[in-house]
């Protein structure tokens, strides 16, 4: 199935990548807040508010990093091996894109409950 091939392929390359887009946002704006530094050395207003700018923007994803982020890279143990499409039927599409089609007898079973 889907989930297995995520599981075992894909989760740990996935995790990685969202940590290090998840340090790359601040230095990103670290970046760009040191280049205003450089471009603008003349105007301590404009510098300043581009300090400003950076440091509220960067608050804000870490509000938001906080609040979610954990969410997405959490272990659960009760979903260790756990494969949704065997123990329960497909959804439908979108969702069941990947799962195998279900025979003609369950679908008339389905489809009287």
């Amino acid at each position: 199935s889907f989930e297995r091939h995520w599981e075992t392929r894909c989760e740990s390359d996935w995790r990685k990548a969202f940590r290090m887009f998840t340090y790359g946002v601040p230095m990103f704006v670290a970046n760009l807040t040191l280049s205003a530094w450089l471009k603008f050395w003349y105007s301590t207003v404009t510098c300043s508010v581009v300090t400003g700018i950076s440091i509220l923007g960067v608050a804000l994803w870490y509000r938001t990093q906080s609040t979610w982020g954990w969410h997405l890279l959490k272990k659960s143990d009760q979903n260790v091996g756990f494969s949704k499409s065997r123990f329960f039927p497909p959804e439908g599409l979108p969702f069941d894109w990947h799962a195998r089609p279900r025979h003609a007898q369950s679908k008339t079973n389905h489809a009287s409950s």
